[in-house]
């Protein structure tokens, strides 16, 4: 059985550049959208009136509701026929009404989306925030510059699904989570670490760990970067410190390597699994 090491990630992020009080990822935005089947003329602006959309939360797929008028989302029709379980597609709209915190000035606010099948839209306060043709990726936005804080904001999404476009069910809508980041304009990059171990023996293990950080300050910064490996019991066998100089607008990557002696390594039998910790102050 051949056997290796392996590490989880864990991230800390420490900085004393900016109030850390408010740092928060992963914030899920699930619930309580607005939701209409059809085409709406201007229903990516705030003034326009969704009183009378459906409430529901995410994750949602119209193409197995029931049809309009029907009791059965089944079309013999369907444009797509028997590559989509003779579901339907079209366009569809998703609202929401949200407020964020005046505590988060002078951080970033990111809308991170799962999945949406397909061909998606995005609005932010009627300010066109970007698209996304493929349905099965993750994408974000940065949108910071949109959001007022301390008011009520809105966010719309247009979807469409039309035509023949895969070769089995997709489903339609915004089919899985979104997420809201609140993050330091300073900050490791999203997905912004990549461990290996290109050299693995029972005696001594080398882990490379590369980590990308992201200045979106508007000042230079020096910046310690310390990157700690813990065992199983979570006692510390490695650490690596570096210090960088990053400039504004920039984002730079530090390559470390960090050797942990006697590892014990991963096997079907001893599953063992080590924890990268990553700071930066």
């Amino acid at each position: 059985m051949k056997k290796m090491l392996y590490i989880a990630l864990l991230l800390l992020i420490n900085t004393h550049l900016i109030a850390q009080d408010f740092f928060q990822r992963n914030i899920l935005f699930d619930n309580d959208w607005l939701f209409y089947r059809g085409g709406q003329v201007g229903a990516e602006k705030p003034s326009f009136d969704d009183s009378s959309w459906r409430t529901l939360d995410l994750p949602h797929d119209w193409s197995i509701e029931d049809l309009p008028g029907t009791k059965s989302p089944f079309d013999q029709k369907a444009i797509a026929q028997q590559s989509t379980g003779f579901t339907v597609g079209g366009t569809g709209w998703y609202r929401k009404h949200f407020l964020i915190p005046e505590k988060h000035k002078g951080q970033r606010i990111m809308i991170r989306f799962d999945g949406v099948y397909s061909n998606a839209e995005i609005w932010v306060n009627g300010q066109s925030v970007g698209k996304q043709p493929y349905g099965y990726s993750t994408f974000e936005f940065d949108v910071s510059g949109k959001i007022k804080l301390g008011e009520t904001n809105l966010i719309a999404v247009k979807v469409m699904n039309e035509g023949e476009n895969s070769r089995w069910y997709t489903g339609s809508g915004i089919y899985r989570h979104v997420w809201l980041d609140v993050v330091s304009p300073f900050r490791i990059g999203k997905c912004g670490t990549f461990i290996t171990t290109p050299e693995v023996r029972s005696e001594l293990a080398k882990v490379n760990i590369q980590t990308k950080l992201v200045n979106e300050l508007d000042i230079d910064v020096s910046v310690k970067l310390t990157t700690i490996i813990k065992n199983t019991a979570g006692a510390e066998v490695g650490r690596k410190e570096a210090i960088q100089q990053i400039k504004k607008g920039e984002e730079t990557e530090i390559n470390s390597d960090i050797l942990v002696k006697n590892p014990e390594l991963w096997s079907i039998e001893s599953p063992a699994l080590y924890s990268a910790i990553s700071e930066v102050t």
